[in-house]
């Protein structure tokens, strides 16, 4: 996949400050790996709110998929909501296209692997 210009914006953005948001693939950033959506981008967010001085949500939108693997990377930049650069609706649609594999309670849909687990 070519890397845009907006996509070379953002991440000589990111690198120019002292607090500057981790690499993807680097130690230490958050990855989706396709499980656990909520507290993937509840890091990513908390992340990119302490450490960018330019965390616009366009920023931050167009940098998320490079924090995924490639599989789900692809997923994510044919989104709307990354279309638009809209971070509200692309939190939405991640949400909801990887809940069945989420395990936080607050968007959980009950699935039989969940029920499952809860008995065990």
């Amino acid at each position: 996949m070519e890397i845009s210009r907006l996509h070379v914006e953002a991440i000589s953005a990111a690198t120019k400050h002292r607090n500057q948001m981790p690499l993807p693939l680097s130690p230490g950033p958050p990855i989706f790996l396709g499980s656990d959506v909520t507290t993937f981008l509840h890091k990513y967010e908390s992340i990119a709110a302490f450490t960018a001085t330019d965390h616009s949500s366009q920023n931050v939108v167009v940098m998320l998929p490079y924090y995924c693997t490639e599989a789900i990377r692809e997923t994510v930049v044919m989104m709307r909501g990354y279309e638009r650069r809209d971070r509200a609706a692309l939190k939405t649609e991640m949400l909801d296209a990887f809940r069945y594999t989420d395990s936080r309670p607050d968007f959980l849909v009950y699935t039989s692997q969940y029920l499952g687990n809860l008995c065990a």
